[in-house]
């Protein structure tokens, strides 16, 4: 199959393809259709035009003939040619007259030079034929080729889409209105319309009452007696109530304040990760001055010392009954305090949800291991870089400590101390290290 499609594909005619070039480039390409002559010269009716001093006026190089092309060379004129597979050089000498004719076959190829112009050509299969542009059949055969029965269905179907959509858009089949009667039917709807709501006005005391009220208020405000003094009965229900309620929760305050310094030193443990001094609280606990408070109602009550139960009757005026010693409120504490800083955390490793809000909580015992560093030396202040490893259950597995400024060991340990008791979420990914760099400025 292979051999008859070569066969077929010999037998088919060629075409002779021509390339001129210049200067080593190609500066031309051209299909020679079958049967027309090639000329060169330096005539310009020629194919191949040349200036050269040495090339002819005009020269048939390949001209047809029955069985192909044949190559005609004439003075001035070399080259190479391969016909059947045999490589022929071409040259003609100076001075004869007459040119040398070689047949070519269809596989022949070659090249021709003429002074600065040389011509490269092969056979070749001529392009496919680019059919020309026809009109449809329909038009050419004229009325014949339409189809009229699908014309007239798709022309029914589009007159019956349109009167639909356009009926619908359509006033013609819309009721007609008369505006004459929709005016009379309002008209006559506007006297059976409700009638408006008329505001009634509040209810004002009488003036009578009002001057009777008056000097109760003036005779309640100018006296200092308490509201359970006189007659109970002229006294109104609310204030007794109110008493009553205040005289609980002052109650629950002093059994709490007794109740802390009955523990003595045992409130600093208590609070001692939260942010408030329990230096005060302790010297109020062993002292044995009472806490007083001033309340004007309630005058001719007596000092209520923590760890007793009182009532509302026991608490009084307190001014100028105060001894040495004694005061209203804890004792004011004496010497700088500090303030710590420790928000920038960075997380390395697994991730850690709640370290923001674990950090959070550790700077309560941080600044209370800094209150207690300022007491014994006010000139304490530096910062402590601190290097906690979580491990994969949230548990710190150890704490590194790197101090800088004027920071003691003592303080380095409780911080350290404060962070090794802290305790993450399990983290995200596997071990974290959370990075906490704490500063301590005095106040």
């Amino acid at each position: 199959m292979t051999r008859v499609f070569r066969a077929a594909r010999a037998a088919r005619p060629r075409v002779l393809r021509l390339g001129v070039v210049r200067g080593g480039r190609i500066v031309e390409e051209r299909l020679v259709p079958r049967g027309t002559a090639v000329t060169i010269g330096r005539d310009e009716s020629s194919t191949v035009v040349v200036t050269a001093a040495q090339a002819p006026r005009r020269h048939v190089l390949f001209a047809p003939g029955p069985k192909g092309y044949a190559l005609s060379v004439t003075t001035g004129m070399d080259g190479r040619v391969v016909v059947g597979g045999e490589l022929l050089v071409l040259s003609a000498p100076a001075g004869t007259e007459g040119a040398s004719r070689i047949e070519l076959s269809p596989d022949a190829r070659g090249r021709v030079r003429l002074g600065e112009t040389s011509l490269l050509f092969q056979f070749v299969e001529p392009p496919p034929v680019t059919p020309r542009a026809a009109l449809p059949l329909g038009v050419l055969r004229g009325g014949n080729g339409i189809d009229f029965r699908t014309t007239l269905i798709a022309a029914f179907s589009f007159l019956a889409h349109f009167f639909v959509i356009g009926s619908a858009y359509s006033d013609l089949l819309d009721e007609v209105v008369d505006d004459d009667l929709r005016s009379l039917s309002v008209l006559d709807a506007l006297p059976n319309l409700p009638a408006p709501a008329v505001e009634v006005p509040d209810e004002t005391p009488a003036p009578a009452a009002t001057a009777a009220a008056a000097p109760a208020v003036a005779s309640r405000s100018s006296s200092h007696a308490p509201a359970t003094s006189g007659n109970p009965a002229h006294a109104p229900s609310h204030s007794s109530d109110s008493q009553a309620a205040l005289a609980s929760a002052l109650t629950t305050v002093m059994e709490t304040v007794g109740a802390l310094r009955a523990a003595g030193p045992a409130t600093a443990g208590v609070l001692a990760r939260g942010d408030v001094p329990t230096t005060s609280l302790d010297v109020a606990a062993r002292s044995n001055t009472g806490v007083g408070f001033e309340l004007s109602p309630l005058s001719g009550a007596d000092r209520v010392r923590p760890g007793t139960s009182g009532t509302l009757a026991s608490l009084g005026d307190v001014h100028g009954q105060a001894t040495p010693g004694e005061g209203k409120g804890h004792a004011p504490e004496s010497g700088p305090r500090g303030t710590v800083d420790a928000t920038r955390i960075d997380n390395v490793g697994g991730r850690i949800l709640d370290a923001a809000r674990v950090v959070a909580s550790l700077r309560g015992g941080f600044r209370a291991c800094y209150n207690r560093a300022l007491a014994q030396n006010p000139d304490v202040q530096g910062r402590i870089s601190l290097s906690l490893r979580v491990g994969v259950g949230g548990r710190v597995e150890g704490v590194s400590a790197t101090p800088s400024g004027n920071v003691p060991d003592a303080l380095v340990q409780c911080v350290r101390a404060r962070a090794q008791s802290a305790e993450f979420a399990p983290p995200e990914g596997g071990a974290a290290i959370v990075n906490v760099p704490v500063g301590f400025v005095r106040q």
